[in-house]
C-alpha cells in the first residue's frame, strides 16, 4: 500500500520467518470499499490505519492477490457473506486441513 518495492518486502519477510511456511492460509476476501465500510457500520473508534485512502487499500488488496495466486496452500473465502457463511467456510477449510494431516 505504501508503494515499497517487493523485493524489500521479501526480505523482510524471509528474515522474520526464517523460513516459516504454514501448511494452510486463510485469505478472507472482501474489496477495500466493504471492509472499510463495516468498519463504519460498527460506530467503533477509527483506526490510525483506517484513515489512509482508499487508493493505498486497493494497492494492498491487489497486492495480496498478487501474493496468494502463487501459493497452492491458500483458502480464499469470501468475507462479502454473511458471517454465519464466512464461519462455516472458514470451519469447513481447516476442518479439511486437519483431516489430511491426522491420515498422514
Amino acid at each position: 500500500g505504501r508503494q515499497i518495492d517487493k523485493d524489500i518486502i521479501k526480505e523482510i519477510s524471509h528474515f522474520c520467518l526464517q523460513g516459516f511456511k504454514p501448511h494452510q492460509t486463510l485469505f478472507l476476501d472482501i474489496m477495500p470499499e466493504q471492509g472499510l465500510k463495516r468498519v463504519r457500520e460498527r460506530g467503533e473508534e477509527i483506526d490510525k490505519i483506517e484513515h489512509e485512502s482508499c487508493a493505498f487499500f486497493s494497492r494492498v488488496y491487489h497486492a495480496y492477490h498478487e501474493c496468494i495466486a502463487n501459493m497452492s496452500n491458500v483458502s480464499v473465502i469470501s468475507a462479502i457473506l454473511p458471517l454465519e457463511k464466512v464461519m462455516q467456510e472458514t470451519h469447513h477449510a481447516l476442518s479439511s486441513l486437519l483431516n489430511i494431516h491426522a491420515k498422514s
